[in-house]
Formats: C-alpha cells, structure tokens, sequence
C-alpha cells in the first residue's frame, strides 16, 4: 500500500472509532470506508435467515425509497442474501463469488432493483452471527466501479474488522433488538400457539397463531391480563405447575418442560406444553427479561396420525396396536375403540393390555398424557 493510500486508511480508522463516540458520525463513517473500498453505497444491516425480514442500522448512497422498497419487496427476491447470512464472522465475500454477473443478471432482483440503481456487485462481512440471523457490513458497487476484485477485497479486509468493534462498542448494533425480532418472527410463523408469560402467568408476547385462538374462543383466555385455561380442572393443573416453576420447588418444574392435555369448549383436543425460562434460555430466545415459562398450545385435530405413528415407532407398537390405540384416543371408550374398528372389545383390550406393557403406562389417561409429552416442542430427541 503506498504512503497515501496507508494515510488515508489511517484517516478512515480514526473517522471510525469516532463514530464509535458519536453515533452521529456513522454516515461519515460508512462514506469513507466505501470511499476507501471504491463504491457507490455502504451500510450496516441486519437479516433473518429464517424469513425474509430485515433493516439497515446505517446506510449511505441510496435512497429511502430504494431502501424500503428492498426491506418490503426485494428482500425475500435477493439471491445473495441465503449465502450471506451462513459466512463466518469479519471474512470478506463478494457478490459475483457465489453467483457470477451474467446470471445475477438474469434475476427479477437485479432486473427491476439493482440495475434501476446501477449497482452491479458487493462486497460483504458478517460482524455477528445469531442462531437465526446475522449483521453485517457492505460495500455495493456501481456500474462505474466494475465487479468486486482482488484489491477492493483486500481493502475492505483492512476496513471489517474496524468497522466491527467500532459499532459494537457504540451500539450501533442493537444485538438485543436483534433477538427480540427474530424471536418474533419465528414464532409467528409456528402453527402452534406461543404464550410468552411472567412468574405470574400475565401475558407478555403471543405469536399470531395464539392471538387467533384466544380470538376464536379456544381453550385459552386472558382474564386481567393472566393466561388461563377454559376448563378450571386443567387451569388448576397448569397454574399449580406455573407456581412451581416460578418458585422452584420441590415438584422440580424449574427446568422441567409440563405437558397437559386439554379441550376447549367445543371439545376439541389440544397439548399444552410448558417451559420454564431460566436466564440462559431467555438469552437464546431473546425473550423479554420479565419472560418465566414459555407455553405452545397446539391443535392435536390432524396431527394425531403423525403422533401415533411416531409413538409406534418409539414403543414398537404393532400396526394393529398402534390402530387400536388411535381409536381408543378418538372415541375414549375401548368398547366404541372395538365398534369402530369391527373388533370384539375382548380383542381390543387384549392390544391395549400389549400397550401397556410396552410403554410401562397403566391407564388410558396416563397413555395420552406419555403421547402428549413425546409431542412437545421440548421433548429431547
């Protein structure tokens, strides 16, 4: 690197760490090292790898409308965003690495949003990577500037690792705001209902899935605030569990998942499975600090098949156990099990009797309750 070029570099650090102080400053920040790097726009953004949802921190050279139509339109359309999202931490990518020119060409993405800007290539860095996300840093290039090449990487190279820890120490990256979004953003796209409460089950998040079930009359409700259940004997059981997992004691729920089953008004059958939050587990959630238990309730109407099949599966069930052990679940009588299935209620018993000694369950409602808890969403596999 010439004299020049080391002064300028020198210069651009210097602009960054005090962008680090001011967060004002990031604009000129993000200027110079796109500068430095040679291109048309910079900016520190975040991506959800989960679904297309994302924004920008900071950006320079392009405009709002540009902006937003990319973060409402073009997002979910950008080939290049799956390959960023994965790369390890400070290591500098391009565009035309992971899809040459002429076929990014070819894509409604550079056709009706990169092209209009004449923004032809980028280079990129993650600084943090999360479970199910990532942010990172780029540099986009003009038709003027040419396709990413070995001495623009080399410099952003030079450039990354200053912008990291400068906006990290700043804050800039907002990493808890990051969190809390992806965890949104998963949970709503989960079919099961998702409560999120405090210690003393008051409602602090519900995913859309939820929001539908207390609206439709379910086998949920808010009273005051506070998450119940429909049916007062499985409310007694669920708030019983939530005060042992908020107090931890001797029914050793604090890090244990609880697993019901429940109906609603309609007698429709549902799970519902319970995890307590300790501080760990809210930090990889992202989960609000007041957040104690997690709660899905889950619809079992259409899964029940898929259940039954898997609980074959982990009891070496025969088929026709398996088959008697569905009946019995439908209808809750082996003698109505028997009819259905145009078995004598002696043969019927006589499987269920082989269930019971595979699964080490006495009673029927100890044989729903085992299929339920193989179901949750927290069961180890």
């Amino acid at each position: 690197m010439h004299r020049s070029e080391s002064e300028h570099l020198s210069i651009l650090i210097g602009t960054i760490y005090d962008a680090a102080l001011e967060l004002e400053r990031w604009p000129q920040a993000l200027e110079s090292a796109r500068d430095f790097v040679g291109g048309q726009v910079a900016n520190i953004y975040w991506h959800d790898s989960v679904r297309p949802v994302g924004n920008n921190f900071c950006q320079v050279g392009i405009s709002p409308e540009w902006e937003r139509s990319y973060f409402e339109t073009y997002l979910p359309l950008n080939p290049l965003q799956p390959f960023q999202t994965f790369c390890p931490i400070e290591e500098v990518h391009a565009g035309s690495e992971f899809m040459p020119f002429e076929e990014f060409s070819k894509t409604r993405f550079y056709q009706e949003w990169a092209a209009p800007q004449g923004l032809v290539d980028a280079a990129f860095a993650n600084l943090e990577r999360l479970p199910t996300s990532s942010v990172g840093f780029s540099i986009m290039r003009g038709e003027r500037h040419g396709l990413i090449d070995e001495e623009a990487r080399q410099r952003m190279t030079l450039v990354v690792p200053h912008i990291r820890r400068a906006a990290l120490i700043s804050k800039a990256i907002d990493l808890a705001q990051i969190k809390a979004a992806t965890f949104t953003t998963a949970m709503d796209a989960l079919a099961s209902g998702m409560f999120l409460l405090d210690a003393a089950g008051r409602l602090i998040h519900t995913n859309a899935s939820a929001a539908a079930m207390i609206d439709s009359s379910g086998p949920v409700r808010i009273v005051n605030g506070r998450f119940e259940l429909v049916f007062r004997a499985s409310d007694r059981l669920f708030q019983e569990a939530l005060t042992a997992a908020a107090a931890g004691d001797p029914l050793e729920l604090r890090n244990k998942a609880v697993s019901l089953p429940i109906t609603d008004p309609d007698e429709r059958e549902f799970s519902l499975h319970m995890l307590p939050l300790d501080r760990d587990r809210r930090a990889r959630l992202g989960a609000d600090r007041g957040a104690a238990v997690l709660v899905f309730v889950r619809n079992m109407d259409g899964t029940g098949a898929a259940a039954i099949e898997a609980f074959a599966s982990q009891f070496a069930l025969t088929r026709q156990e398996a088959r008697v052990l569905r009946a019995v679940i439908d209808t809750g009588s082996v003698p109505m099990a028997a009819a259905l299935l145009g078995l004598s209620t002696t043969t019927a018993r006589f499987h269920l009797t082989g269930i019971f000694d595979k699964t080490g369950v006495r009673t029927q409602s100890g044989l729903v309750r085992l299929l339920i808890e193989g179901a949750s969403p927290f069961a180890a596999h």
